[in-house]
């Protein structure tokens, strides 16, 4: 049997093609799938930002249906509706032995190691599959993996009431972080470049939005209001550099976005005031738990889903994405 599978073949081109649909083991399932999201990552792929090797299937965020289970599967069944974590790791390494499965030494990754899920059908480990609860669509459940991004950037982040946060970058992660942030006793500046996205950011919460494209970094910097938390979810140097500078004394910065270029840091600013850095890297156990945030419709799914689109229209969800005309593009078979 064959399936229609989307290869990007050479930077800003992306063909259909007919291949076979992939053989399982005996631990995996196969997932048909239903519903995917277009990723940060997937853009820079596209557009050559990122170097891979064409041609390339890319995508890692997906929901489906199991039409086929191997002979040792025991707790997945053909029907089952399900989400895939596109993170498969080793399971015995150092880092995985202490549950850090995030920083597995031999961990592959579908989309950007392994095959991609934007295709009819993927195969995957039985135990990356978590099952949709009734009340969960697949196009919610496409986008499990990115807030669980986000809860892990929450965790790592550690903000506490009475602190003022400053968010760089009102995306898909950032406006998902931004709903699991405390509302009470905390005060939230979303920082970014376009009114749309930061309109977005002020009905999900934040106490005040700043758009740097009719706003000076260096006004923001004089009003030294004392940012304790201040985390990145942009990736570009302008805005790493500028969290370094923004951070009050004592502050605690978290990384997030994915940089394209090298950048320089203010050594003598963050040493005198003391600063904390932190990398957020994927996820570890969050991704059951942001299951169960949407299943309890503790987030807004609505507002940051902007653009739908077939699956042969891959390109088109991209470009769109990557214009800044959608924050998040999700494309169904």
């Amino acid at each position: 049997m064959n399936m229609k599978t989307a290869f990007i073949i050479a930077e800003n081109k992306i063909e259909i093609r007919e291949v076979p649909v992939p053989e399982i083991s005996e631990n995996d399932v196969l997932v048909k799938i239903m519903a995917m999201g277009v990723c940060g990552t997937d853009i820079q792929f596209f557009k050559g930002i990122r170097k891979i090797k064409f041609p390339h299937i890319s995508g890692h965020e997906a929901s489906g249906e199991v039409v086929e289970v191997g002979s040792r599967v025991k707790n997945v069944s053909i029907g089952d509706r399900v989400a895939i974590d596109p993170n498969i790791n080793c399971g015995h390494c150092w880092y995985c032995r202490r549950g850090k499965f995030n920083l597995c030494k031999n961990k592959k990754v579908v989309g950007v190691s392994l095959p991609g899920v934007f295709s009819e059908y993927v195969k995957i480990p039985e135990r990356n599959v978590f099952k949709l609860p009734d009340s969960v669509s697949y196009m919610y459940g496409s986008l499990v993996e990115p807030l669980s991004i986000a809860l892990h950037v929450y965790h790592r982040s550690n903000v506490q009431i009475g602190e003022n946060v400053a968010l760089f970058g009102a995306g898909t992660i950032g406006l998902l972080l931004l709903q699991l942030l405390p509302k009470v006793g905390v005060h939230i500046t979303v920082i970014d470049k376009v009114d749309d996205k930061l309109s977005k950011a002020q009905y999900l919460g934040a106490n005040r939005v700043v758009n740097l494209s009719d706003t000076s970094f260096q006004s923001l910097l004089e009003e030294n209001k004392n940012y304790l938390k201040v985390i990145d979810a942009a990736g570009v140097p302008a805005t790493l550099e500028g969290s370094v500078e923004l951070a009050g004394p004592g502050a605690r910065i978290v990384w997030l976005g994915l940089p394209t270029a090298d950048i320089k840091i203010n050594a003598f600013h963050f040493l005198y005031r003391e600063l904390s850095l932190y990398s957020s890297l994927a996820y570890n156990f969050e991704f059951g738990d942001a299951l169960k945030l949407i299943e309890e419709g503790k987030v807004d799914l609505d507002t940051i889903i902007t653009r739908k689109f077939k699956f042969d229209e891959l390109d088109k969800a991209i470009e769109a994405q990557a214009k800044g005309d959608s924050i998040k593009s999700i494309l169904f078979t």
